[in-house]
């Protein structure tokens, strides 16, 4: 179960919510008020601002990889055994986020 970064007690309808500052990306897991409190801090700057393309296709794929990494590290954590590079089966893939969700 996630609870939300800033306020640990609320562990209802949190989101992961990503942005990017001074080109570095951040993730946060928030709930609905959070959520909205940052989108009305950020509402000013985003209007005035232009989405960007590029440097995020690098940066999905270097997440992709990380996630990979920290799959089959679990996975040999808890005996299961995959090669160190190509696509991961679905099967574990879904085992860990199942697991990791509870």
């Amino acid at each position: 179960m996630k609870v939300d970064d800033l306020d640990p007690s609320i562990d209802v309808d949190v989101r992961t919510v990503t942005f990017a500052y001074e080109g570095t990306e951040y993730e946060i897991d928030l709930g609905r008020s959070n959520r909205e409190a940052l989108a009305e801090i950020l509402a000013d700057y985003v209007d005035a601002g232009r989405p960007t393309r590029g440097p995020a296709a690098t940066t999905r794929r270097a997440r992709a990889r990380a996630e990979a990494a920290e799959i089959r590290a679990w996975a040999a954590a808890h005996g299961i055994e995959l090669s160190d590079r190509g696509r991961l089966p679905a099967r574990v893939r879904a085992r860990y986020e199942s697991e990791r969700a509870h």
